[in-house]
């Protein structure tokens, strides 16, 4: 299990920064005040009802190793205390906004772009559109969402979303309205034990961002929206680390991707599925950080 990097020269802020007139994203971040070191963006996953909480823990590794010296730490739209979705998002309207979201920081680049789970595909999306990422980083996920067997005839035939939907409605604004700390996926080890933290984060999250909830519902279901556009192409390197068991975004790279990311390369977890990218989170670093030195940032 990953531990909690308790640092006291890890400087940590908090921010919204206005992407346009009627938008804005919740951002923390980090910075070690002791090293000058590369700028990391890392791009949370999750559900409906995700926010920046679920990556900060290995966020803080990553610059306790100093391996970054600064971590950008946004809620997607939609997620935490970010804007409200207004629609069914693409991974390239997040990536858009991650876009924006550098340009409100005066970011000049380069950095390394990272998307962790549902975050790799806007990740991937940005590094397309935007020339200041000099490396892209996939950490259990892919270009696209992989639904295993029987996941994939459950989302299909209609149960599982009228299931959700139903869910959504029943659990939503339950309680006082809080922002949720989901870094306590880090200690669960069980599914009954992430369903029910899960719920306890609708259950304070304000009942006006159900439409909002639904819509990101909607975008990790149908398969339009679960992959990256076909004309996304990266240049620089696209490191991935996964594991070997993981039926959420799959293992393989399909050959398809070969030419579309030609600096491609990954280190696979032997027997790890796509949970343990959080519960055993210590076994993915320790392999991220040889993969990160071995291919170094295009210049």
């Amino acid at each position: 299990m990953l531990q909690k990097i308790e640092n006291p020269l890890i400087e940590t802020s908090v921010r919204d920064v206005n992407i346009s007139e009627n938008a804005h994203l919740h951002v923390k971040l980090l910075e070690h005040r002791a090293f000058d070191g590369p700028t990391l963006l890392l791009i949370h996953g999750g559900g409906a009802g995700a926010n920046h909480t679920i990556v900060e823990r290995p966020a803080r590794w990553l610059v306790d190793q100093q391996v970054y010296g600064r971590v950008i730490l946004p809620d997607r739209r939609g997620n935490g205390a970010s804007s409200p979705l207004t629609h069914v998002p693409t991974f390239r309207d997040h990536a858009r906004d991650m876009h924006d979201l550098l340009d409100a920081l005066d970011e000049s680049g380069p950095l390394d772009a990272m998307g962790i789970s549902y975050g790799g595909p806007i990740a991937l999306t940005l590094a397309d559109l935007d020339e200041r990422c000099a490396r892209v980083v996939l950490y259990a996920s892919s270009p696209a969402m992989h639904f295993a067997w029987p996941w994939n005839w459950l989302i299909q035939s209609g149960l599982i979303p009228r299931i959700m939907r139903w869910m959504y409605r029943r659990e939503i604004g339950k309680g006082e309205p809080r922002y949720p700390d989901l870094d306590v996926a880090y200690e669960q080890r069980s599914k009954q034990e992430d369903w029910e933290a899960y719920k306890r984060a609708l259950n304070h999250t304000p009942r006006h961002r159900l439409d909002s909830i639904m819509y990101e519902f909607e975008a990790n279901r149908r398969p339009e929206y679960t992959r990256i556009d076909p004309d996304v192409r990266v240049d620089v390197p696209v490191l991935r680390v996964i594991g070997s068991e993981d039926q959420t975004w799959g293992s393989d790279w399909p050959e398809v991707y070969r030419e579309r990311f030609p600096s491609f390369h990954q280190v696979i977890v032997p027997g790890a599925d796509h949970k343990d990218a959080v519960r055993e989170a210590d076994r993915f670093l320790e392999a991220l950080v040889p993969l990160l030195k071995a291919h170094p940032p295009t210049t």
